[in-house]
């Protein structure tokens, strides 16, 4: 059993991060942006998951972080583009706040943010976003 659990983790982070590169080259990165906020917090479930094997998570998390790190540091460099299709940046918010709520639970973090991603996103308050990327690639070269 504990093989087939490990073999799923490991396809489901391998097909996220294709997912999370195919959007960063894309230009019709719509259509695949749009799985994100239902991928993201499935996998969220599956990493809180008490009788998953602890190695076969760290596994996973160290193949998925690095893309969702780098996804939402793509994301915010493209938001002044999204500002005129409401629907897209909608879309790309949403990924965003998921994304974030991934992140800081593969990095442990057990307290919320004083402002959730989602709201610095509508304001379009992007420098705060990206101050949370720079300090998840910090963690990351730990």
């Amino acid at each position: 059993m504990e093989e087939l659990e490990e073999l799923s983790f490991e396809l489901q982070a391998s097909a996220l991060v294709d997912l999370l590169n195919r959007i960063q080259k894309s230009e019709q990165n719509y259509t695949l942006v749009k799985s994100l906020p239902v991928i993201l917090p499935t996998l969220m479930f599956e990493f809180a998951e008490y009788g998953v094997d602890e190695g076969v998570k760290e596994n996973a998390k160290d193949i998925i972080t690095p893309a969702l790190v780098s996804f939402v540091e793509y994301a915010t460099s493209i938001a002044p583009n999204l500002q005129d299709d409401e629907r897209l940046n909608e879309i790309f918010g949403h990924a965003v706040w998921n994304a974030d709520q991934l992140v800081r639970l593969l990095f442990g973090e057990t307290t919320e943010p004083e402002v959730a991603t989602i709201d610095l996103w509508e304001n379009n308050d992007l420098q705060a976003i990206q101050e949370r990327v720079v300090a998840w690639n910090k963690l990351l070269k730990n």
